[in-house]
Order: C-alpha cells, then sequence, then structure tokens
C-alpha cells in the first residue's frame, strides 16, 4: 500500500483499529512524499493499492494508460467547510485578493501536478493566468521562501495552511481553494491496480469493505480518528483542526460509484475531468468509468 500522509486517514485508522488483522489482510505500506508519488508507484506497479491521489494524477494515469488504475474511494472538499488547498500571502501582505496577484510571482511545489493546475484555474477567474509567473519551491519548509520574498504568493496545502495562520506568519486568500474549481469538487481517496483487481477480486473486495469500515469509524468518532492521524503522521494536533471544527478536510470519503450531495461521484469526476481537458491540461478526453473500481 503507497500513501501519502494527510490522505490516508482511513488506512490509518483500519491499522490502528486492527481491521486489516480481523479481515487476514497483510498490509505493507509504502510511504511517499506526496499523492504524485502515490500515483507513480501504481503505474510502476511497485504498489498494489495506494491512498491518495489527486485528482489530477488520476486524470494524467487514466489519460497515459487507460483503465490501469481503479479508483475506489473518493474524498470530497466542499467550499465553506474545508480548505485543504488554497493560495496564502504573509500576514502583512498588500493582496488581500487574487485579483491583486496579476504580474506577480506564485511559488508552487513541483512535484505536486494538482498544485499547478488548480493554481492556474483559480487565477483564470480573475485574469490571464499567464499574467502571473509561477516558480518551483523545492525547499523545506515551503512557507521559508514566502518569509524570504522569494515569491508573492504560495499555493499549498494543510497542514501548511493552519501552520502560517496559528503562528501569525500568513493568511489564505478568500475563494482560493479547490472548491473554487468546483463545489463539492472530487478528490481521489483510494485506487487499486488494475492488475491487481483482475488477479485477487476476493481480497479486493475484502480490502475495500475494510476501508469501508474505516471511513465508518472516521465519522462517528472524528476526535478519535484526529488522534490517529495526528500520531501516523508524526502532526500536532492543533494543526490538523479545521478552524474550532473537531472534523478535518481528510475524513469524507464515499465510494467512487456512490454519491456526493445529490450528484453521483463518477458523474462529478466526469465533469471535473471534463474541464481538465477543456483547460488544456490532458490532451483529449478521457472516460472517468474505466478508471473506477465496481
Amino acid at each position: 500500500m503507497a500513501y501519502s500522509n494527510l490522505g490516508a486517514l482511513p488506512f490509518f485508522v483500519a491499522e490502528n483499529q486492527g481491521y486489516f488483522a480481523q479481515a487476514n489482510i497483510v498490509v505493507v505500506g509504502s510511504h511517499q512524499y506526496n499523492t504524485t508519488g502515490v500515483s507513480n508507484a501504481l503505474l510502476n506497479n511497485q504498489a498494489d493499492a495506494g491512498f491518495t491521489l489527486s485528482y489530477a494524477d488520476a486524470f494524467n494515469d487514466e489519460a497515459a494508460s487507460p483503465g490501469a488504475i481503479k479508483m475506489f474511494m473518493v474524498g470530497s472538499e466542499v467550499f465553506g467547510y474545508t480548505n485543504n488547498t488554497g493560495i496564502i500571502v504573509m500576514a502583512n501582505s498588500p493582496y488581500n485578493s487574487v485579483a491583486d496577484l496579476k504580474g506577480k510571482t506564485i511559488g508552487l511545489r513541483p512535484d505536486r501536478i494538482a498544485d499547478g493546475i488548480s493554481a492556474r484555474w483559480i487565477v483564470s477567474k480573475y485574469f490571464n493566468q499567464s499574467d502571473a509567473k509561477y516558480v518551483a519551491i523545492t525547499q523545506v519548509p515551503v512557507l521559508t521562501a514566502l518569509a524570504q520574498n522569494q515569491v508573492d504568493a504560495l499555493y499549498v496545502s494543510q497542514p501548511i495552511i493552519n501552520v502560517g495562520a496559528m503562528s501569525n506568519l500568513t493568511r489564505e486568500l478568500p475563494n482560493s481553494t479547490c472548491a473554487d474549481i468546483m463545489n463539492p469538487i472530487p478528490q481521489v481517496g483510494a485506487a487499486f491496480t488494475a492488475s491487481f483487481v483482475a488477479g485477487n477480486p476476493d481480497l479486493t473486495g475484502r480490502m475495500v469493505a475494510v476501508v469501508d469500515k474505516a471511513i465508518a469509524y472516521i465519522k462517528a468518532n472524528p476526535q478519535s480518528a484526529i488522534e490517529i492521524l495526528a500520531n501516523y503522521t508524526d502532526t500536532p494536533i492543533d494543526e490538523l483542526h479545521i478552524g474550532n471544527d473537531e472534523k478535518t478536510g481528510w475524513n469524507y470519503y464515499t465510494r467512487a460509484n456512490g454519491t456526493i450531495g445529490n450528484a453521483s461521484v463518477a458523474g462529478q469526476l466526469q465533469a471535473l475531468a471534463d474541464k481538465y481537458y477543456a483547460s488544456g491540461y490532458i490532451g483529449h478526453r478521457i472516460n472517468v468509468s474505466d478508471g473506477i473500481y465496481r
């Protein structure tokens, strides 16, 4: 199982609560730095399953190798509830809107495909995305680039947003999250390789049942779940809270063939993929249903 830290909450809960052992499943975890690492591990047959991918990684995978991965859990980011991603500036910055970033420099992490796409989509709602400069930030922590005035803004994900805000170093610009692209916006929670599904249908079904059980636990026990997440990721628990809400931005998952609100997950993913294609980030349309485990 390839996993990247925060999005892998169901995986951590399943392990912590002994659900894999109860189902007679032995899982060997392979930590990846981010979602793109999880995607690469799946495509290169270095893992049988992964938690989590970004929607951009999943779409790129489907475009490059149709049907090679099978999504089985999808998260949803809802505007007004979560701020998993966003554009941040220094707390004393003169910029108060994304519109203020025209002609400015926005820092991105080069190893996260989704960041570059999402940042450009959000910027394009205010001005031509080519009217901003995008630079790769490889240093750790990334907030240093902002503090040292190497960039005017950063497009980042949690817990970086919370870390900056809690230290009074940075603030998030309004209307700059992924959910401002599409609301709710689906985020690919987990996937198998198609070859693993084909060769292990019973085991695949049992693994999905385990993850279902873990997600039910997360929804019923949000405080316990966030404590598990903090422990497994070695992250201070305060950095994982969204405002005063004990829930996290990583606790809403549903089946890929289920529903988000009143819309089907598959339909939401297809609509997002079509938007992705229309924006020129893939060269041809993809059929999302080919990449869904049913």
